[in-house]
C-alpha cells in the first residue's frame, strides 16, 4: 500500500509551527530584548539630568509607557521599532551624557540643543554607527573635540558650536567622507585652519567663527568644492587672502572673513566666485583699492568692507571715504539684531534698516538678539544702551555720504556706551 503523500508547507508556515511549539522562541522574543535596551540608555541618560524644569522627562518618561510614545522619542517603523531619533532640544535641561547612549545603534538624529548639559562627550557615543545628524550646540561641553567624530560612517550634520571645547580642530574630521555641515562656532579652539578640511567631498557649510584660531587662510582647495558658505569671522586669522580663493569653488555663495587681521589687498579673483551673494570682509587690515572685478557679481546682495585701510567707496555714483561708516552701521544692525539683509524676511538693506528705524527708540526689545540679552537680563538701562548703539547704526546707514558720522565719532560713541554698560 502506496504511503500517502505529506501535504507542503512553505517556510514561513514551518516557522509559525515550530515558535507555537517553543522551538525558537529565543530568536521569536529578541525584539523584546532590543527595545528594552534602548529603553535602559534613555533611563539612563534621566538619571543623569540634575535639572528637568518642566519636568517633561520625570513625569512622561517611565517604565509603564511605551518608549516611542515619550517625549522627544521617535521609533522607525521596521527593526522592531527601535529608537531612531532623539530630540531634547530647549528644554532647559542639565545634566551630562552617560555611556549607555551609546546602545541606541539605531540612532539616526541625536539633538539636544540649548540646554545646560556640561563635562564631555562620552567616548561610547561613536557605537552610534548609523548617526546622520548630531547637535549639541548651545550646551557647556568642554575638552577638545573627540576624534572619535570620525569613526562615524554616515554623519552628515555635525553641529558643536556655543560650547566651550578647546584645543585643535582634530585632524581626523577630515576624514568624514559623508560630512555636509560643520559648524565649530563660537568655542575656545585655538590652533590653524586645517587645509584638508576643504576638500571633505560633500561639505558644503564650515562655521569656524568666534574661536581663537590663528595663521592663514589655507592657500588652495586641492580638488573642486561643493563649499556653500565659508564663515571664519572673528578669529584672528592674518595674512593675505590667496589670489587662487574662488579657483575651485564654484558654488560658493558665502565668504564671512570680518573681525580678523588679514591684510594686504583684496584679490580681484574673488569676482570668479559666480554664485557670491556675501562678502563680508570688515574690522581687518586690508588696504588699496576695492577691485572693480567685483562688479562682476551679478547676484552680489551684501558687501561689507567696513573698518579696513582702503582709499575710496563708491556707492551710486558717489565715492567717499565715509562708504565704510556705512558698512559699519550695518554691521552693528546686524550683530544686535541676530538679522542680516539676506534673512528671509527682508529683500535687502533698506528693509534691514527700516526694520532697525521702526524700532526706535521704545521697540528695540522686538528686534534685539535674544542671544546677546535673555528677557531677565532686559533691564531699562540696557535697553536705552541698545537703542542708542542703534540709532547710531542708523546714522551711519543715512543715504547721503556727506551726513554720516565719522569713523572716528562711531568709535568713540561706542567707547562711550561700553563704558556705561561696564558699570551697570
Amino acid at each position: 500500500m502506496e504511503a500517502t503523500p505529506r501535504p507542503s508547507i512553505n517556510i514561513m508556515t514551518a516557522l509559525l509551527l515550530l515558535s507555537l511549539h517553543g522551538f525558537i522562541g529565543p530568536a521569536a522574543m529578541a525584539e523584546q530584548p532590543s527595545i528594552s535596551a534602548d529603553q535602559a540608555s534613555l533611563l539612563a541618560l534621566k538619571q543623569h539630568i540634575t535639572d528637568d524644569p518642566e519636568d517633561l522627562l520625570s513625569t512622561n518618561w517611565t517604565e509603564t509607557t511605551s518608549v516611542c510614545n515619550w517625549v522627544g522619542i521617535t521609533c522607525g517603523t521596521t527593526h522592531t521599532s527601535r529608537v531612531t531619533r532623539l530630540n531634547l532640544a530647549c528644554m532647559g535641561l542639565s545634566g551630562t551624557l552617560p555611556p549607555q547612549l551609546g546602545n541606541l545603534s539605531f540612532l539616526a538624529y541625536f539633538n539636544i540643543t540649548n540646554n545646560t548639559f556640561h563635562g564631555s562627550l562620552p567616548v561610547e557615543l561613536s557605537h552610534l554607527r548609523r548617526l546622520q545628524y548630531f547637535s549639541v550646540r548651545g550646551n557647556f561641553f568642554e575638552g577638545e573635540i573627540p576624534p572619535w567624530l570620525a569613526s562615524l560612517p554616515r554623519l552628515k550634520y555635525l553641529f558643536l558650536n556655543a560650547n566651550g571645547f578647546s584645543g585643535t580642530i582634530p585632524e581626523s574630521i577630515c576624514n568624514v567622507s559623508t560630512l555636509q555641515t560643520l559648524d565649530l562656532s563660537e568655542n575656545q579652539l585655538a590652533g590653524t585652519i586645517l587645509p584638508l578640511i576643504f576638500n571633505i567631498p560633500l561639505l558644503k557649510v564650515i562655521d569656524l567663527s568666534n574661536n581663537q584660531l590663528s595663521g592663514a587662510m589655507p592657500s588652495s582647495v586641492f580638488s573642486e568644492s561643493p563649499l556653500l558658505d565659508i564663515d571664519h569671522s572673528s578669529n584672528s586669522l592674518s595674512g593675505v587672502l590667496p589670489q587662487n580663493i574662488c579657483g575651485n569653488l564654484p558654488n560658493l555663495q558665502g565668504l564671512f572673513l570680518s573681525f580678523n587681521q588679514f591684510s594686504g589687498g583684496i584679490p580681484s579673483s574673488l569676482s570668479e566666485c559666480r554664485q557670491l551673494q556675501v562678502l563680508a570682509l570688515s574690522v581687518n587690515n586690508f588696504s588699496g583699492t576695492i577691485p572693480r572685478e567685483l562688479g562682476n557679481l551679478t547676484l552680489l546682495n551684501g558687501l561689507y568692507l567696513g573698518v579696513n585701510n582702503l582709499i575710496e567707496y563708491g556707492s551710486g555714483g558717489v565715492v567717499s571715504t565715509r562708504g565704510d561708516v556705512y558698512s559699519y552701521g550695518i554691521l552693528l544692525m546686524e550683530t544686535f539684531t541676530g538679522k542680516g539683509p539676506t534673512d528671509e524676511m527682508f529683500s535687502g538693506e533698506e528693509s534691514l534698516k527700516r526694520w532697525v528705524k521702526n524700532s526706535l527708540p521704545d521697540a528695540v526689545g522686538d528686534v534685539l538678539d535674544a542671544k546677546l540679552l535673555s528677557r531677565e537680563e532686559l533691564t531699562a538701562a540696557k535697553l536705552e544702551c541698545v537703542s542708542t548703539i542703534l540709532e547710531l547704526a542708523a546714522h551711519c546707514c543715512t543715504e547721503l555720504p556727506g551726513e554720516r558720522k565719522g569713523m572716528n565719532d562711531v568709535l568713540a560713541k561706542l567707547e562711550k556706551i561700553r563704558t556705561v554698560l561696564g558699570q551697570m
